[in-house]
């Protein structure tokens, strides 16, 4: 392979790692998140989830803040595992720093 394609090549595997790490990026700053808290009042450890798609366990159920994205709403669920119906659908920004009794959510993709 001459010196020509070797820089060709490397050029290329630059520019296309750069562009998916910008997606990538873009991707998580454009993620709306839950953060729930242990203790009341918004204090103490805290639990974040960023991910869409998937169940999650909510940890902790003395205050909560949803902080939303367009189109990335959380379904709120009484059960764990996202059994039974949706309980609360937050499509706005909010804080809670009171006790609530949602045990699972699930963040919409779309």
């Amino acid at each position: 392979m001459s010196r020509f394609n070797k820089l060709s090549v490397l050029a290329m595997v630059v520019v296309t790692t750069v562009v998916m790490f910008a997606a990538l990026m873009s991707g998580v700053a454009n993620a709306s998140s839950f953060t729930n808290w242990k203790l009341p009042g918004c204090h103490g450890p805290k639990q974040q989830i960023t991910n869409c798609g998937t169940c999650y366990p909510i940890q902790y159920h003395m205050g909560y803040s949803f902080k939303y994205t367009t189109g990335k709403s959380a379904y709120l669920y009484r059960f764990p595992h996202c059994l039974g119906h949706v309980g609360r659908i937050v499509n706005h920004t909010e804080t809670r720093c009171l006790s609530f009794p949602w045990k699972s959510i699930r963040i919409k993709c779309h």
